[in-house]
């Protein structure tokens, strides 16, 4: 038996109380309830993303729906999108992530670096497995050092 657990995402109404204004929308994902709460987008997204080449990079934004989300870099569109959940092969470099709707925007500018695994290891991206690393003949120190979070499946 699954038991909804409430989550709440609120966005307060005045930076200065952080008083959060009524919820005015429910919505389910998951058997859990999320209460929607008036307001702004808020991107998660570190300032440096490191990943491989060939990842997916994953992030989330939250606010009243609909958000519109948006990733560029150098005047290129990467994303343009509604989901609340983005994920998105890059290429090094720097972009900046916009997110919109009717109560605001937030923006974040963010870099994406690639580590070095050498030769010996290849990674890829799939719908069957997620971020994949593959490598042969390599220690686990040599692992630690090049394999980043968003790793999925070794």
């Amino acid at each position: 038996t699954l038991t909804a657990t409430p989550v709440y995402i609120t966005v307060p109404t005045d930076a200065a109380t952080a008083t959060p204004r009524k919820a005015n929308r429910t919505d389910f994902y998951n058997a859990a309830t999320l209460h929607f709460i008036d307001g702004p987008p808020n991107i998660s997204l570190p300032t440096v993303v490191q990943t491989l080449p060939g990842y997916k990079v994953t992030f989330l934004v939250t606010g009243t729906p609909p958000i519109n989300t948006v990733i560029l870099s150098h005047l290129a569109v990467f994303v343009d999108t509604t989901n609340t959940s983005v994920a998105v092969q890059l290429e090094e470099g720097n972009f900046v992530c916009v997110a919109t709707n009717k109560f605001g925007f937030d923006l974040r500018m963010f870099s994406v670096t690639f580590s070095d695994c050498g030769p010996s290891c290849s990674s890829e991206w799939s719908i069957s497995h997620g971020n994949t690393l593959s490598c042969t003949n390599v220690t686990g120190a040599h692992l630690s050092n090049c394999l980043p979070a968003s790793t999925e499946k070794l």
